[in-house]
């Protein structure tokens, strides 16, 4: 059978061996690569800690997660100098009344609630 891709596995006396084959229109080089990488972490996590649900491993190295955090989190928004604080929250309630200000918890107060 020929698949878009496949991950095949083989167990030979004590080690195993895999290899990734692909369709090539479909797939990038470095994409698949960096899936092999991202199969390798979710192995190398689940030897460190076999009670982990494998839910709970990452795939991504740690190298990754920042980058993407950082990439994805850029959102930085200036504020006007010339307005305060409590003006913004203000403006803020008036915009959106029902959207979730403060939670803690359980607990939530909106900010029309504040």
């Amino acid at each position: 059978a020929h698949f878009d891709l496949a991950l095949d596995i083989e167990e030979s006396r004590d080690q195993l061996s895999a290899s990734l084959s692909y369709a090539t229109d479909l797939f990038d080089a470095s994409t698949i690569e960096r899936m092999a990488r991202h199969w390798q972490n979710l192995l190398q996590a689940m030897v460190d800690d076999q009670q982990q649900p494998i839910s709970q491993l990452n795939l991504l190295s740690q190298d990754e997660q920042q980058h993407i955090l950082q990439l994805w989190n850029c959102t930085d928004s200036g504020f006007s100098a010339e307005r305060l604080v409590h003006e913004l929250f203000a403006d803020r309630a008036r915009e959106n009344p029902s959207a979730v200000a403060v939670k803690f918890d359980t607990q939530t107060l909106t900010y029309g609630e504040l």
